[in-house]
């Protein structure tokens, strides 16, 4: 009985193992892909999101967005219809921002412009590294509770907000997924 039960168990690993080493699931297979070459810029993000793309001009300057949202038929709808009256869900947001007139930098752009929401954080910034580049990291507070990321290249600054309710929802390891896998590169067009 003793000899049974340790060959059972010594089967079972050895399936398993088995199974692991000839169908191994790794992170990216998971993971979904964006690359951009006009915006120099790719990531990996969860699957269980989907992408949509926002552009806009004020004449002299151009702002992109790339909006990651949870795949949801809700969220679906909403952003199908704009003119829905209920406030949009906690995305992942990477805004764009030309950056070949103004030439901001990191200071310049964080705390110079109405556009990094800098004025509603509690001052702190931390120096991280997204892509290889420099960037500063923040909590600020508005409609959603958000974490941004702002890295300054020649032609573009990138700011990446996560917005979320709560610091243990799902979004913010969706984030981190996001910035691990940020790669720049120069942009094209």
């Amino acid at each position: 009985m003793n000899k049974t039960f340790i060959a059972i168990i010594g089967l079972i690993v050895l399936i398993g193992w088995a199974f692991l080493y000839l169908y191994p699931i790794n992170k990216e297979q998971r993971d979904a892909s964006y690359i951009s070459s006009k915006y120099g810029l790719s990531f990996h993000y969860p699957r269980n999101y989907f992408v949509a793309l926002e552009q806009s001009f004020n004449g002299e300057r151009q702002q992109h967005a790339i909006v990651l949202a949870e795949d949801t038929p809700a969220t679906q709808d909403l952003f199908s219809n704009p003119q829905s009256a209920t406030e949009g869900p906690p995305t992942i947001t990477i805004t764009i921002f030309q950056n070949n007139l103004d030439h901001y930098t990191l200071q310049s752009f964080v705390e110079g412009t109405n556009f990094s929401n800098f004025k509603l954080s509690d001052g702190n910034k931390t120096e991280v590294i997204v892509g290889g580049e420099i960037a500063w990291r923040y909590h600020a507070t508005g409609l959603y509770e958000n974490e941004n990321i702002v890295v300054v290249r020649p032609d573009y600054v990138y700011m990446l907000t996560a917005f979320f309710n709560s610091p243990n929802d799902q979004i913010l390891k969706d984030f981190e997924t996001v910035l691990e896998t940020m790669t720049f590169t120069e942009p094209i067009g």
